[in-house]
């Protein structure tokens, strides 16, 4: 299996009905923000955008864009040039969602201290998005609170009866 086709496993498991509904949001969201939208660096070309969005790289996204701080479900990425990790953080915090976040590096201690700032559920260094049974999935601010999966997520599926009998006189 080549890279690509790994990558985007995921997406071609998901069902057609339901990833024909997420790229006409897509290509409704592109239609509608057409005039401000940042420089189209990559996407799939020759098919009409009601057919197919391919995957896309945005640059030049600034702060009055939605793709600065709304969730894009599809192939996107955006890219953002920034002098400092500080101002990485500063920047990857700086949105109402904190599903997960990766940091990339060969220094894994700096790495580490990196992905410790993000302000998110799930913190990655040299990998993005893995998701297995034993581990906990979930986000912080508008991306969810609490866990699934692994101990973390047990707790959703147990009945917690609380029984308090106070042992003071009144």
């Amino acid at each position: 299996m080549s890279d690509t086709d790994a990558a985007f496993a995921g997406w071609r498991a998901t069902p057609a009905s339901e990833r024909a509904r997420l790229l006409i949001r897509v290509a409704d969201a592109y239609d509608a923000r057409r005039e401000e939208l940042a420089k189209l660096i990559s996407t799939e070309m020759g098919k009409p955008m009601q057919e197919a969005v391919g995957p896309a790289v945005l640059t030049g996204v600034t702060k009055d864009m939605d793709a600065y701080s709304e969730e894009i479900f599809g192939p996107v990425a955006v890219i953002h040039g920034v002098d400092s990790s500080d101002e990485a953080v500063a920047l990857a915090n700086d949105v109402g969602f904190g599903l997960r976040g990766s940091v990339w590096g060969s220094d894994i201690e700096r790495a580490q201290e990196i992905a410790d700032r993000l302000e998110v559920g799930m913190a990655y260094i040299n990998e993005h998005g893995t998701v297995l049974p034993g581990l906990p999935f979930g986000g912080v601010k508008r991306s969810g609170f609490g866990r699934e999966l692994g101990r973390w997520g047990m707790g959703e599926f147990v009945n917690t009866r609380l029984r308090r009998t106070s042992t003071t006189k009144k």
